[in-house]
């Protein structure tokens, strides 16, 4: 993200909350969060409030949200993990395996949180500030982020060159049978 070319847009956020990975029959609702430990408290309070087991962890969360908090916003991120999600992106990544009440309690947690915390607020609760180790931890995480799509671009590049190469072999393989 160029933060120079997008400065007033940016200044205009002040809270990240994704939702990704949500309505597995089977797995675990967790959170990510950057930002203070206010933050932490109100999905930890939020959840044993509606009876929702939710884990809380600090720090970067392989989705939409860790670019804003590396640049400043506070995040809460919100994912469920485990039992069938491992068929994300699979052919097996079908209806059948959702959970209407998987979904529900995702949707009633992102719509409480919301209102309680951002929509409702009489002062919105949370500074817009992250703290300088999740600083540090969210710059690394980017960084090895961008490393790794470098490689994958770098890869396809060098299977796309090698393609036209293969064929012309497999072409003479195939002649001399």
């Amino acid at each position: 993200m160029d933060e120079k070319a997008h400065t007033t847009e940016l200044d205009k956020h002040r809270l990240v909350f994704n939702l990704d990975v949500h309505g597995c029959i089977l797995g675990r609702l967790g959170c990510r969060f950057n930002g203070i430990e206010d933050v932490a408290a109100s999905v930890r309070l939020l959840a044993k409030e509606l009876g929702i087991a939710t884990s809380v962890e600090r720090g970067p969360m392989s989705s939409d949200g860790s670019a804003l908090a590396a640049a400043g916003v506070p995040a809460v991120q919100l994912a469920r993990s485990g039992g069938t999600t491992r068929y994300l992106h699979s052919s097996l990544d079908v209806i059948r395996f959702l959970s209407p009440e998987a979904l529900g309690k995702a949707g009633a947690f992102s719509e409480m949180f919301l209102r309680r915390y951002v929509t409702e607020g009489v002062a919105f609760p949370f500074p817009r500030e992250i703290p300088e180790d999740q600083k540090k931890k969210l710059k690394d995480y980017r960084r090895s982020e961008d490393e790794a799509k470098t490689k994958a671009r770098a890869a396809r590049a060098r299977a796309r060159k090698a393609a036209p190469k293969r064929a012309k072999k497999a072409g003479r393989r195939a002649a001399r049978r």
